[in-house]
């Protein structure tokens, strides 16, 4: 039994050690991923709530017309799976430029290997509001069983 007990708190505090240190997202990039959410999820409005500019709205708008034309064919997202490729502030830390490569099981059975990789190219901005998405650009790829 003692041994059982020195295993648990070993793995407590090696656990807490990686919480402590482990990776966090910037409050820019928490904001994009509900942004990218929303689009992701057909929540246009939600989406446009968090956008400041208009490279943002337009891509939002673009999105609402995709989904009306082709949602069906489309399917819906399972999941997403990101990786911050880039972020990059600017010197007064109001801008952030992020790059995320984004993996998502879309359309089909919901679960699966990712068959969609997304490319995100955001520019966020930091208002009175809080982070929002001033620019979206955004290029999918489709991803065989190999990848």
């Amino acid at each position: 039994m003692g041994k059982l007990a020195l295993l648990v708190v070993i793995g407590a505090a090696g656990f807490g050690g990686w919480m402590l240190t482990g990776k966090k997202h910037s409050d820019a990039f928490l904001a994009y991923e509900k942004f990218s959410d929303a689009m992701f999820e057909n929540r246009h409005n939600d989406a446009g709530n968090l956008a400041a500019g208009q490279g943002a709205l337009a891509a939002v708008e673009e999105a609402k017309v995709m989904h009306a034309r082709y949602g069906a064919m489309l399917g819906e997202v399972s999941y997403a799976a990101r990786t911050a490729e880039s972020e990059t502030a600017s010197a007064d830390g109001k801008q952030v430029t992020l790059v995320v490569s984004v993996d998502c099981r879309r359309g089909g059975a919901p679960a699966g290997p990712p068959n969609v990789r997304y490319k995100h190219r955001v520019a966020m901005v930091q208002t009175e509001q809080g982070w929002m998405v001033d620019s979206f650009e955004e290029e999918s790829t489709p991803l065989t069983k190999s990848e």
